[in-house]
């Protein structure tokens, strides 16, 4: 498993590809933290000193990066052959899968890390001090939207050969999550479904406050479609 993790890092960090959209995600989130005045005004016009409008946006950011990164995983190895050749070495089905899962993660992890500097530096400018228990609660609570997000990409990327079906499957589905619910939610039909409803689940990690429910939510949830990706890739 060590060896198709960092595999997988290195095809990740060989990418020129993989520093723009680092580049374009460190871009996004600083314009609208200091400069554009939505989804919430920006800390330079309001004179308030937190990180609401970055923890707003990452799921959004999620929904495109995500299915990026996730597309090729298992669809590209599946077109070229190559999974045949892995899984003649004393490597099973469960290994590759959760070595591809943890190279994502540990990308998300690593796109994440510059946006510290936000951090540290709202914290110079504000008169108060950062809650920094909420800040650091915002982050565990992306941590785990990004691991149910990067299972679910996973899951399509074994179920199709081909890389674009997977990206758009992966798509949809976040798309749904994180905004579809909330639209079936304000028509108040299917309200069950808010049980799956992302931003709901995200909205107390945003004000530093940890649910059980909602931490066991997305961790059973990745769960399920990382056990359905092996249980697919078994089937090839």
């Amino acid at each position: 498993m060590k060896a198709i993790l960092i595999k997988e890092l290195r095809n990740f960090f060989n990418s020129p590809s993989t520093y723009l959209i680092i580049g374009f995600f460190l871009s996004i989130t600083g314009l609208i933290i200091w400069i554009f005045p939505d989804p919430a005004p920006n800390i330079l016009s309001s004179g308030i000193a937190n990180l609401s409008n970055f923890f707003e946006l990452v799921p959004l950011l999620l929904l495109l990066l995500t299915p990026l990164l996730t597309m090729g995983v298992i669809s590209e190895e599946k077109k070229s052959k190559t999974i045949e050749l892995i899984l003649t070495k004393p490597i099973n089905e469960k290994n590759i899968i959760i070595a591809k899962f943890l190279a994502c993660l540990i990308y998300i992890i690593i796109t994440f890390l510059p946006t510290l500097i936000y951090v540290f530096c709202i914290n110079d400018l504000s008169k108060e001090n950062l809650d920094i228990a909420q800040i650091v609660t915002g982050y565990f609570g992306l941590l785990l939207i990004s691991s149910f997000f990067i299972s679910i990409g996973i899951f399509y990327s074994a179920l199709s050969k081909k890389q674009i079906i997977a990206f758009i499957l992966t798509f949809i589905t976040i798309l749904f999550m994180v905004e579809g619910v909330e639209m079936i939610k304000k028509m108040e039909v299917l309200e069950f479904l808010s049980l799956f409803s992302v931003n709901e689940r995200f909205e107390g990690f945003k004000k530093g406050i940890i649910d059980i429910k909602d931490i066991m939510f997305f961790m059973s949830m990745t769960f399920l479609f990382i056990f359905v990706s092996i249980e697919i890739l078994k089937e090839r």
